[in-house]
């Protein structure tokens, strides 16, 4: 799905974060930790069955929220799929962010992102003050920063500035300014880039030896089975605890979750280093901010 959308995409992109929900005139946010559901479906993603792992434990429950009733609400015929009417579903069994991580075990307290509070008022819950990936709040970070007129007036209406900001998910996402300098960026940079074809040409870390510090399609991570931390181990769809993750490539790699008590650490460097037996993209500090979408 992911390559044949990039075929067609400007700059050979694979599909953003879901942001948009479309019901008739009203357009409205719906976030999700999951490809954009108009960028998609039906075109690429011709069956809603695929957004859901048949070993997830809630499957039987997606199932039920993801096709009509007679008499339904958005007037579809029953046994129709709600995908575009709840485009949250994308999100049912599996994670997907649309940027190209690289780097995620340096880890920061939640509380230092500007962006926990935008996440928490589209009822994304975080409990206490966890240990998240920093280069991901970094990343979301930027986004605020360069876009705060925007994200204001999205949480205060919807209609255009939902199109605005889906479009915005569609960009390189530069690193916050608190967080420059600190080599979160892909490679030596100060970005966090889209994922595309070609990607990891940013990657580079040493322009001396490209060679040695270049990564390839096939340890660049794109989507992985949804996870969680603590109370929300239940969304793990492989117990007791491991994802499938698909890398650019395409090759699927069975990932063990390694579960760690970094509440207990007293800095993220501690944190890191408590990580050290852990696989990335399977961290016990992404399981906590996509448990939360859950």
């Amino acid at each position: 799905v992911y390559k044949m959308y990039s075929n067609e995409s400007p700059g050979e992109k694979f599909p953003p974060l879901q942001l948009l929900r479309k019901r008739g005139d009203l357009v409205e946010d719906d976030l999700a930790a999951g490809p954009a559901v108009y960028a998609i479906y039906p075109e690429y993603l011709t069956d809603i069955e695929i957004v859901w792992c048949p070993s997830d434990p809630e499957l039987g429950k997606h199932k039920m929220d993801g096709y009509a009733t007679a008499g339904h609400e958005s007037g579809l015929p029953a046994g129709s799929p709600l995908l575009t009417w709840k485009p949250r579903i994308i999100g049912d069994s599996y994670m997907y962010l649309g940027w190209a991580f690289d780097k995620i075990k340096k880890t920061e307290q939640a509380s230092q992102f500007a962006v926990m509070g935008y996440l928490i008022s589209q009822s994304v819950e975080i409990e206490g003050d966890p240990y998240i990936p920093a280069q991901i709040g970094a990343a979301l970070d930027g986004i605020l920063e360069d876009n705060m007129d925007l994200i204001s007036a999205l949480l205060n209406g919807s209609g255009e500035e939902v199109y605005i900001a889906q479009s915005i998910l569609d960009k390189d996402a530069p690193v916050g300014s608190l967080w420059q300098d600190q080599l979160l960026g892909n490679g030596s940079s100060e970005m966090i880039y889209r994922l595309r074809e070609g990607v990891e040409r940013f990657m580079i870390t040493d322009i001396n030896n490209p060679g040695a510090s270049a990564m390839a399609q096939s340890s660049l991570w794109v989507m992985a089975d949804t996870m969680g931390a603590a109370g929300a181990m239940k969304y793990f769809n492989h117990l007791p605890g491991g994802c499938n993750v698909l890398f650019m490539d395409g090759h699927v790699e069975f990932i063990r979750y390694v579960g760690v008590d970094i509440d207990s650490a007293g800095s993220g460097e501690q944190a890191e280093q408590m990580m050290a037996g852990c696989t990335e993209p399977v961290l016990p500090t992404l399981a906590v901010m996509i448990g939360a979408f859950n």
